[in-house]
This record gives C-alpha cells, structure tokens and sequence, in this order.
C-alpha cells in the first residue's frame, strides 16, 4: 500500500481544528514548499482518509489512546513512516514529563519524535528538538483562536456547524 521511496505524501493528524488547525497549516506550507504532498486531515475521518490518501508518512500529536496507535501500527504494517509531533502542551513539570516519558516504551509504533524541548528529547528516543508547532496560546496574537471560536466562525464566513 505504502512505496518505501522517498515519502512524498505526508498525512498530519488533526485532533483540534480550533487547536491544531494554525500551527499545522504552517508545517503543512513548509512541507508543500519543499516538494512533499502534505494534508492535514481531522482523526474523525481518520478511517476514510487515510486509505484513499495513502500516506507515506503520517504525523501523529501522540501515541496515548487506541486510536493513536492502531493508527501507527496500520502505517507501519503498510511500510509508513510514523512521526510524532506533540500539539496539546509543553510538558513543563516532572508530573507531565513523566506521563510524556511513556511513549519512550512504544519505540516500535514510531520513527521519528519531533520534540518541543531538549527536556523532552532526552527522555524520548528518537527525538529531534523541533520547537512548539502552536500557535493559539503560545502567541497573544492568536490567544483569540482557542477562547472564542464564534469569532473565528464570524471572520471566516464559517456556518455554526463547521
């Protein structure tokens, strides 16, 4: 299903429009620009997305969750690359880089983890510190994008049900 040339068509999983949307619409710009076929596509059409798309690689928020890791081992199996970029929050207590810590023993269901710290990066194997991939609480200027989507649905020409 998957070629193991070099990937071209890159899926980033979106858990959060209001969340992710921003920052993996600019990984998605980056990646374009450098040849690749980049989507981002929603986990709730995850199913049917995927197979049609037929991602070389695919870029998970984490591996926690059934979800999340049939995901990784459905990739895997069809010879993809698995990445993992985190999107919900900089681990910044020994409590959170604990719970983060975890997926360092589900090595298997990933190739790469692209990490917001050198904190987390030596605690995860494979890791590359890329930095933060948000935008909406990390910047003042899109603070507004994760408090109040009824804004964002007005400025967008977005109906209610979006």
């Amino acid at each position: 299903m998957y070629s193991n040339v070099q990937p071209a068509r890159i899926a980033l999983m979106a858990d959060s429009r209001w969340r992710d949307a921003y920052g993996l619409a600019f990984v998605r710009k980056g990646l374009v620009e450098n040849g690749f076929d980049a989507r981002i596509i929603s986990f709730h059409i995850a199913h049917q997305a995927i197979p049609l798309f037929r991602p070389d690689i695919i870029v998970l928020n984490h591996l926690f969750g059934q979800r999340n890791q049939r995901l990784a081992r459905h990739v895997k199996r069809n010879g993809g690359i698995v990445c993992i970029m985190p999107t919900e929050g900089r681990p910044d207590t020994t409590h959170q880089l604990s719970w983060i810590a975890q997926q360092a023993n589900m090595q298997d269901l990933y190739d790469a983890y692209f990490s917001w710290s050198e904190a987390v990066a030596q605690i995860i194997p494979k890791s590359t510190v890329t930095g933060c991939p948000r935008f909406d609480i990390y910047r003042p200027e899109f603070k507004y994008l994760i408090e109040n989507s009824k804004m964002v649905r007005a400025k967008y020409g977005l109906r209610d049900d979006s």
